[in-house]
């Protein structure tokens, strides 16, 4: 992983700009180090679908810090499909709750479809 010294704090601004702590940030990183390496785009779009999904920034804020695995999902293939179903099938009012409180964006397509 080559990462100068300005990406470095350039992500690490992004991710305190989330509100997440300098030890949040750290155990991000050490979970999934892959995250150093993404774009600033790449890692927007992933809080941006949080937020499609009902989650506050505080709320994005905990999720992230709770999920770093999350980060490293393709928005495309992977997170959007997830979070179109519970859309389908989750009412409005209780989306951001089951978003944040469930594993939806984990696991394999087909047993998600059957949850």
């Amino acid at each position: 992983l080559n990462l100068s010294g300005v990406n470095l704090e350039s992500k690490m601004t992004w991710f305190r700009g989330l509100g997440l702590s300098k030890l949040e940030i750290a155990k991000v990183f050490t979970k999934r180090p892959t995250v150093l390496g993404m774009s600033e785009e790449n890692l927007k779009s992933k809080t941006r679908l949080l937020k499609a999904g009902g989650l506050s920034d505080s709320d994005v804020h905990e999720f992230i810090a709770r999920n770093p695995p999350f980060l490293t999902y393709s928005v495309e293939k992977y997170l959007m499909p997830r979070l179109a179903l519970l859309q389908k099938h989750i009412p409005s009012d209780e989306l951001g709750d089951t978003v944040m409180n469930s594993s939806w964006w984990r696991g394999s397509i087909a047993k998600f479809e059957h949850r």
